[in-house]
């Protein structure tokens, strides 16, 4: 950083705080004081609990959550006031309010300073959210084949377990790295998605865009411009793939001109952008496609270590796995297909149930674009986020949605949800059918948030889950797993803020299978 830059330290921290303390007091301090407070609600001695909330968050929500169940609380954290609701009438309210009420983008938006980040041509039309919704959806089935390719090419390299004695391997480092290249070698082919810069760098946005938002946060309008330059590391990151994006770009508006396309992200990008009269630039197109990737990789790599940690803990899980994959697939020709994937019922399960087991303390979040008052009478003025209590909805066996709740819910229990899937082949009855329905690992329930609920819920669930099994498919066949010193419990979480992660430093066990 330059000498200017520091001496615009001291003055700028100023400034941000001063404009922080006297926005956050006016304008949520008293408009929220009907809401009971978890902690402290004063304007100083909240920021005890504001603190707090970096490491304890998700205790704080789940004691929240057991005093004031099917109503709201708030909590504190350095930024705001983060309103948490919990039951089925409060959910039902935010799953069906409009946008114009209660905006999920405006939410994304203001957490990731998306005008500053992003840009302003990204916060205005969101059409790469369109592609995702349908062409990359809907060529999941045809390149499939591309996608378990990649799979088996990045485990053989980094997972390298080629005779029957144990190997280490850092487990999150390693998953994220086979994510990464396989959600690219769908996106955007090869040779870059087996570019180690051009991985390494999407691997790290992640992180940079979020604290750059966090940091841009802090200063008044007038001066995020300048912070989003100064204090974070997006523009360097944009301006590093833009570079490695442009020749792919370059070759598919070339294509595109000729009338002809390849198929891939850009060339779905390029035909959202012409559909709506649009011309994009390459920095447009490259933004986006980094925007994607933002949303694919640390959800998938998250999920899939978190499956990883079980099956190594629990291994005595991993037989009866494999032997409804190999049944499945000796019927299908010894091919993996993503028709066989939706078949493989217990593997879908134990998916999903360490999904149930591992959801942040908060999400579905919304910023309230207007004064709205729920259905119970709950009023929340316009600025307000409200978010809903997941991981302790996910774990309630007493108070939530009768007739619908976990037994033993913090026992894990792999084939959870496929003893629940009614006969409704054999027919069944129509609870049978809907039982069988949100059995799957991408179907959201009331009970069941990980990939959203609404008209919100994640467009890129299709995507994620195939890739989630198809990786998972390819653990089971070729290794055995387990945790170093035969541990039995999966390695522990880190939370932060609410947030949960896999243990980023755990190590797992690979053995090659015969």
């Amino acid at each position: 950083m330059q000498l200017d830059s520091f001496l615009l330290v001291p003055g700028a921290l100023v400034l941000a705080c001063s404009y922080f303390f006297l926005k956050w007091f006016h304008a949520t301090t008293h408009q929220l004081k009907h809401i009971p407070t978890i902690g402290h609600s004063g304007v100083l001695t909240s920021y005890i609990d504001a603190f707090r909330f970096f490491s304890r968050g998700h205790e704080m929500i789940q004691d929240g959550y057991n005093r004031h169940y099917g109503s709201a609380f708030k909590v504190p954290t350095l930024f705001k006031w983060i309103v948490i609701v919990s039951g089925q009438q409060l959910i039902d309210d935010i799953r069906r309010a409009p946008d114009d009420q209660l905006s999920f983008e405006e939410f994304v938006a203001e957490t990731l300073q998306m005008e500053y980040t992003l840009g302003p041509g990204v916060r205005r039309d969101t059409y790469h959210i369109n592609v995702i919704r349908t062409p990359l959806t809907k060529n999941i089935a045809p390149q499939f084949s591309v996608i378990t390719d990649e799979i088996a090419t990045a485990f053989k390299e980094l997972v390298p377990a080629i005779s029957s004695d144990w190997i280490s391997v850092p487990a999150l480092k390693a998953i994220t790295k086979v994510i990464c290249r396989t959600t690219n070698r769908y996106l955007v082919g090869l040779p870059l998605a087996r570019n180690a810069d051009f991985t390494d760098l999407i691997e790290k946005f992640t992180l940079d865009i979020y604290l750059g938002g966090q940091i841009i946060s802090l200063f008044p309008t007038i001066l995020k411009p300048l912070a989003a330059r100064v204090f974070t590391r997006v523009p360097s990151d944009i301006e590093q793939f833009t570079a490695h994006l442009r020749p792919v770009v370059e070759t598919e508006l070339r294509k595109a001109n000729q009338g002809e396309k390849n198929e891939n992200v850009v060339s779905w990008l390029l035909e959202e952008a012409a559909a709506q009269d649009l011309t994009p630039s390459v920095l447009d197109i490259a933004v986006r496609v980094l925007a994607i990737n933002f949303v694919a990789i640390h959800t998938a790599s998250n999920a899939l270590t978190h499956a990883l940690y079980y099956l190594a803990a629990y291994p005595q899980y991993a037989d009866p796995m494999r032997e409804e994959v190999q049944a499945i697939m000796d019927s299908n020709s010894e091919e993996l297909s993503r028709e066989a994937l939706a078949n493989m019922h217990k593997l879908d399960s134990f998916l999903k149930e360490t999904q149930r087991l591992s959801m942040g303390a908060f999400a579905i979040s919304r910023k309230a674009m207007k004064d709205f008052t729920f259905s119970n009478g709950l009023f929340l003025p316009k600025g307000t986020e409200v978010a809903i209590a997941t991981y302790a909805t996910q774990t309630d066996e007493a108070s939530a949605w009768p007739g619908k709740n976990y037994v033993d819910p913090l026992t894990f229990k792999p084939f959870r949800f496929c003893e629940s899937r009614g006969p409704a082949n054999a027919g069944g009855t129509e609870s049978d059918f809907n039982a069988q329905k949100h059995s799957d690992l991408i179907s959201p329930s009331p009970t069941y948030l990980s990939f959203g609920s609404g008209r919100h819920a994640c467009p890129g669930r299709f995507f994620a889950a195939t890739e989630l099994k198809a990786a998972f498919v390819h653990i089971l066949l070729n290794y055995d797993v387990k945790l170093p010193k035969d541990g039995s419990h999966p390695p522990d979480n880190v939370w932060f803020g609410g947030a949960v992660v896999p243990h980023q430093r755990a190590q797992v066990m690979f053995r090659r299978r015969r």
